[in-house]
């Protein structure tokens, strides 16, 4: 018996959006992806170059969409510490932001996140 079957049953899904929306938001000019390819599905973290993160976060709230800027307890103006770990990259990590799905976000919504995410980056 497989004690992570659930767990993999579960991650499944997400892994798909996952992947959508790392070959989908690449395509656009600007975006990063912050995220190791072996990094847990759930999470995305990704940078817009030329706008802070809470920018985006911002941005994309107008249009509809929740995205994370940092973890609790850190400034919008100090860049993530763990994008500084991957990245190296001060800059980048300000302007980092992280995308969350589940088993129950829908390919349509990942579509209307990147092209939420496609119209940010075209107003810079």
């Amino acid at each position: 018996e497989n004690l992570y079957a659930p767990q993999n049953q579960w991650q499944q899904p997400c892994a798909k959006c996952n992947a959508y929306l790392r070959q989908e938001l690449t395509k656009i000019a600007g975006v990063k992806i912050n995220s190791p390819a072996a990094a847990v599905p759930q999470f995305l973290n990704l940078s817009l170059s030329g706008r802070k993160g809470f920018q985006t976060q911002k941005a994309l709230d107008e249009k509809g969409y929740c995205v994370s800027v940092k973890s609790a307890c850190t400034s919008d103006y100090l860049p993530s510490h763990a994008v500084m770990a991957i990245t190296r990259d001060r800059r980048r990590a300000l302007e980092s932001f992280r995308i969350s799905v589940s088993p129950l976000t829908t390919l349509e919504q990942c579509e209307g996140l990147v092209q939420a995410v496609r119209e940010i980056s075209e107003d810079k």
